[in-house]
């Protein structure tokens, strides 16, 4: 699923179970911009606030961007598969993933949100995966 206008403030769940009853499966909170997320069959629930209407993810027309600003990427979709590199900025983290149901299984690589001096960071991206950014400067293709 997909929104491509969470609010600043815009948090999610995916539960097993159902609300009253549940436990989180996974969570994300303070997201906004565009977030894509796999809701499994076995998921008992799936709950949202202020992020928007979620619709069934399909592929974007027209040729993929090689910028990356905040928010979830299909690398192929929406992002051309290639190596990115920004310039860190307050708060700035991200994380390079296989899938979308946002476990700890499927990060590949990850930069958590947090102050830090002058870094650049490169990472190499391949279709099929996802690439989420939080608060860091411009991601442009290198290569």
């Amino acid at each position: 699923y997909i929104t491509t206008n969470a609010q600043a403030a815009c948090s999610w769940e995916r539960l097993a179970g159902t609300p009253g009853g549940h436990s989180v499966i996974v969570a994300e909170t303070d997201r906004s911009g565009q977030v894509v997320v796999d809701i499994l069959a076995s998921d008992g629930a799936f709950r949202s606030v202020d992020c928007g209407v979620w619709e069934v993810y399909e592929p974007p027309d027209g040729p993929p961007a090689t910028t990356i600003e905040d928010g979830d990427w299909v690398v192929g979709d929406h992002i051309e598969p290639a190596t990115y590199s920004s310039q860190s900025a307050t708060g700035c983290g991200w994380t390079h993933a296989s899938g979308f149901e946002h476990t700890a299984q499927e990060v590949i690589a990850a930069v958590p949100p947090q102050a830090r001096g002058n870094e650049v960071f490169t990472v190499a991206l391949a279709a099929g995966q996802r690439f989420t950014t939080t608060s860091c400067s411009t991601w442009t293709k290198v290569g």
